[in-house]
C-alpha cells in the first residue's frame, strides 16, 4: 500500500524515478516522522510527513540560492536558501552526515551548472550526478 502511495505522490509531483539524481530522508527515531529529500536534474522535492497528513514542495533549481550543510560527529543538516524563503532558509535536521554533505555538494553542483546553461537533460543520471558532484 505505501509503494503505491508513493508512486502516486512521485507522479502528482512529476518526480520520474528514473531521473533521480540523489534521494535521502532524515534519521528515525530522531524525527518521529521522517523528512523526505530528493533531488532530480531540475529540481529538489521535499515530502513532510506529520501524524496524518503528508506535505509536499517542489523548488526549481533556479530558485535555490544556498545550500548549506553542518555536521556534527553523528548527523548532520541542511540549509535552503531560495528566492522565495530567503528570510527563513529550509532546514532538515538528523541527516546521516553523509547524507547532507552529499546533498549540498549536489544542488551547488546543479546551481552551477543551471547558471551556466550546462544541458543535463542529454546526460544519464549517472554522468549528471558525476558532472554535478566535480563542479
Amino acid at each position: 500500500m505505501k509503494k503505491v502511495v508513493k508512486n502516486t505522490l512521485y507522479q502528482q509531483k512529476n518526480v520520474d524515478e528514473r531521473t533521480i539524481l540523489f534521494k535521502c530522508k532524515t534519521v528515525f527515531p530522531f524525527t518521529l516522522f521522517p523528512d523526505e529529500i530528493i533531488i532530480d536534474k531540475k529540481k529538489v522535492s521535499i515530502i513532510r510527513d506529520n501524524f496524518l497528513t503528508r506535505h509536499l514542495d517542489t523548488i526549481n533549481i533556479i530558485d535555490i540560492l544556498k545550500a548549506s550543510a553542518f555536521h556534527g560527529p553523528l548527523f548532520g543538516s541542511l540549509e535552503l536558501t531560495t528566492r522565495f524563503y530567503s528570510q527563513k532558509p529550509i532546514k532538515f535536521t538528523h541527516l546521516k552526515k553523509s547524507d547532507a554533505l552529499i546533498s549540498r555538494a549536489l544542488i551547488q553542483g546543479l546551481i552551477i551548472a543551471t547558471e551556466n546553461k550546462m544541458d543535463l537533460k542529454k546526460m544519464d543520471k549517472n554522468d549528471a550526478y558525476t558532472h554535478c558532484m566535480n563542479l
